[in-house]
């Protein structure tokens, strides 16, 4: 059995067993909407209700739209496609005088910016057209602090404006954004513009075929791209939309001041540097003031949105065979006001997030693993375990954590989650799983989480074994054990028992659960 051998100390195996594969009924399928929406597990009574009822889904999957943990999760989403949480930017914490186990903090807060801003307009149903069109941001108070914002009173992250005259396009006027996307002397803004357009309207510059001669100069390609036509078939249109953004252009690429205020004055360089006047796709704009609203008056905007989203959720990239549903989807987008929550409804009640596995392929099965966040989340969840060490959240960096290890992005290097296991991934779950254990079953030792219920001194020997062992399995993966593995978890829970005690064969038999890629999938 898998979960047999993912108890040992050796690696587990990196190809499931097809007997034990998900079958995407309906509590498995509730299972991993929550997951994607709230990052954590479903409770035993949703999990009961579907199971009873398969047509409950739909209800109970989109009232996790109401829940706080949709802003979270988000953030975590959107920057499988934003890129922004970085562990180091040209400014760092030492520049504003920090120390460094605020390290972790001022990295988090300001790559989290842009995102916070999109995964607030989610929460509460705002017009996708916010997102470039906001007169606020998202700041904690950490930001709210350092950039001199103007931020609403709460804890956490709240609405925020800045003061330095920079106009209301929400993400656009983001210094999360721009601190990310950085930009060279040579460069004048163009990689901003060309990531802009790949994140908000879909069109990807980079992935267009280019060529330079050998030996061409500096001056040399800034002539190509000004007259020769194979430059020009992006220039034409980058080289404007570039134009937009000199507001945020810096005299001294890694300078506190320059970096965190826009500069109003330099909006008229664009002219002068790259030789064009601000322009949007061929339509002449008035600057960086009206590019939010040219971007939420193009379709592409729109269309951009609902392929995104489709496949953040889908968990896979988007093609031609889901050209007419996802046409459908933004009709429908389009026609209810640009709201996410209805368009994300339709993306998890489609036949492509339910994905049913084909018995005659494993490879057709759709097997998702966990994301360093959400193992993270639901580790929380079931056993009020974070893995931290000296301020530094393990799994949501790799400075000093294994956030790509555990299967992650960081934004640069690695920019697109792992799909399959490997060992580094073996590794940080065994860890996660083995500390997880112990701290659920001191909580079960307590009267208190999963456990609270389990006869942890009687074990094996009491009537109250399987029930509780049954409960746990199915909490944790939605999916009932069967009898033969039931009596196997007896007798792994007697053999550590006898040697061990009761309570180290209640970790050694969580730890299994935590192991198992029943868990690990969804």
């Amino acid at each position: 059995m898998i979960w047999l051998l993912l108890a040992c100390t050796g690696e587990p195996e990196l190809t499931p067993d097809p007997a034990l594969l998900p079958s995407l009924e309906a509590p498995r399928l509730l299972r991993r909407a929550s997951l994607d929406l709230r990052g954590k597990l479903p409770s035993a009574d949703e999990l009961n209700r579907v199971a009873n009822d398969p047509g409950a889904y739909q209800e109970i999957a989109t009232s996790y739209l109401q829940d706080p943990a949709v802003e979270d999760r988000m953030v975590e989403l959107l920057n499988e496609k934003w890129w922004t949480r970085l562990d180091v930017f040209e400014v760092n914490h030492m520049d504003y005088g920090l120390p460094d186990q605020d390290e972790h903090d001022f990295n988090r807060s300001v790559g989290e910016e842009p995102l916070r801003l999109m995964a607030h307009v989610i929460a509460e149903d705002l017009p996708w057209s916010t997102v470039v069109t906001s007169d606020w941001t998202m700041a904690n108070p950490m930001l709210a602090e350092l950039w001199g914002l103007e931020r609403e009173e709460g804890e956490g992250w709240q609405k925020a404006r800045y003061s330095d005259g920079r106009p209301p396009v929400g993400v656009l006027a983001t210094n999360g954004l721009w601190w990310r996307y950085t930009t060279t002397a040579s460069n004048m803004n163009r990689s901003r513009a060309a990531a802009i357009s790949r994140l908000l309207v879909c069109a990807d510059y980079l992935g267009r075929p280019i060529s330079f001669a050998e030996g061409e100069t500096v001056v040399e390609v800034e002539e190509a791209v000004r007259n020769d036509p194979y430059c020009l078939a992006c220039h034409a249109t980058i080289d404007p939309l570039a134009a937009n953004l000199f507001g945020f252009w810096w005299l001294s690429q890694y300078s506190r001041v320059e970096q965190e205020v826009y500069h109003p004055e330099r909006e008229a360089l664009a002219e002068q540097f790259l030789e064009v006047s601000p322009s949007y796709f061929g339509t002449p704009i008035e600057g960086l003031g009206e590019l939010g609203w040219a971007m939420s008056e193009d379709p592409r905007f729109y269309s951009c949105a609902v392929e995104s989203t489709a496949e953040l959720l889908w968990r896979r990239p988007v093609d031609l065979a889901d050209r007419d549903e996802l046409e459908a989807m933004r009709t429908a987008f389009v026609a209810q006001g640009g709201h996410m929550q209805p368009l994300m409804v339709e993306l998890l009640t489609s036949q492509s997030y339910r994905n049913p596995p084909d018995p005659e392929s494993l490879d057709a099965v759709p097997l998702r693993m966990l994301s360093p966040s959400q193992l993270d989340s639901t580790l929380v969840q079931i056993g009020s375990f974070r893995w931290e060490q000296d301020g530094f959240d393990q799994l949501h960096n790799d400075i000093e954590g294994y956030r790509v290890l555990a299967g992650g992005v960081d934004g640069y290097a690695v920019t697109s989650p792992q799909t399959k296991p490997g060992l580094p991934w073996s590794a940080v779950v065994k860890r996660s799983a083995q500390v997880a254990a112990a701290k659920m079953v001191e909580q079960g030792t307590r009267g208190e989480g999963l456990l609270a219920n389990a006869p942890l001194e009687e074990g094996s020997a009491s009537a109250d074994f399987e029930p509780a062992v049954q409960a746990l399995f199915w909490r944790l993966t939605a999916i009932e054990l069967e009898a033969e593995e039931l009596a196997e978890l007896a007798s792994l829970w007697d053999s550590v028992a006898e040697e061990s005690g009761a309570v180290a064969a209640w970790e050694v038999l969580v730890t299994v659960f935590l192991r198992d890629p029943r868990f690990l999938t969804y």
